[in-house]
């Protein structure tokens, strides 16, 4: 079978292609499997932006946790 793909170089590439795409298939099926889980919290003056994406409830729980946390610690008299 090697010998018949490195008879040509239309083989070979042909050959190539085609594992490219496996592997490039194989990539997006493990991301569409697990997706990648992102929270990203900024604060800008009194204002606080969440962004979220793909995340559970258990990782928004955690990052409102967190914003709450961050706001004791820099207004304790709240």
């Amino acid at each position: 079978m090697i010998a018949y793909i490195l008879s040509s170089f239309w083989r070979w590439l042909g050959a190539v292609c085609l594992i490219v795409i496996l592997f490039d298939s194989i990539e997006h099926l493990i991301v569409a499997i697990n997706p990648v889980r992102k929270v990203q919290v900024s604060q800008n003056g009194d204002s606080i932006t969440v962004e979220i994406e793909g995340a559970t409830e258990a990782d928004i729980a955690t990052a409102l946790a967190d914003i709450e946390q961050n706001r004791k610690e820099t207004n304790p008299n709240d």
